[in-house]
């Protein structure tokens, strides 16, 4: 008992100990910080193919005569339930086509041309409680910058 006492009251085991948990507390912080990055990365990407889906089925369900004012009705049947929260159509020209629900602050850059690929991503733009994402559409000979505004509110609690 009395040994112990000793070891208690030495000034190396506190040194020792205090060394030992900072150790841990570092290499908790370098795991922690990468993987919480790495995770906020994948729920973003996430919300984009939700984004990127739902423009891609609204424009596959509206004809081509479509009116601006029943491809808004279809959008908003369409994204009820969804994260996406509002979406805005861009010519390539810049002048805005649609606005469905609430109008994204994100402006596309404009000075992109369409190439190959269905859909890149042109700019996104985050807050607190919302995520949103440019990208092109090239559709029906035209193309178009879609601007789509994303509930991003759970990846802040979470």
């Amino acid at each position: 008992m009395e040994r112990l006492k000793q070891l208690i009251r030495s000034r190396i085991v506190w040194e020792v100990a205090g060394a030992v948990f900072l150790g841990i507390l570092a290499v908790e912080i370098a795991i922690t910080v990468p993987s919480y990055h790495y995770r906020e990365s994948r729920q973003l990407a996430l919300l984009e193919r939700e984004a990127k889906t739902i423009v891609d089925t609204l424009v596959k369900l509206a004809p081509a005569d479509t009116s601006p004012h029943e491809f808004g009705a279809l959008g908003r049947r369409l994204t009820a339930g969804s994260r996406l929260k509002g979406m805005a159509i861009y010519h390539r020209g810049g002048r805005l086509v649609l606005s469905i629900g609430e109008k994204p602050v994100l402006k596309p850059k404009l000075g992109a041309r369409p190439g190959a690929r269905a859909s890149p991503v042109n700019a996104r733009r985050r807050t607190p409680e919302r995520f949103e994402i440019a990208f092109r559409r090239t559709s029906r000979g035209s193309a178009y910058f879609i601007v789509a505004r994303m509930d991003s509110a759970a990846l802040n609690r979470e």
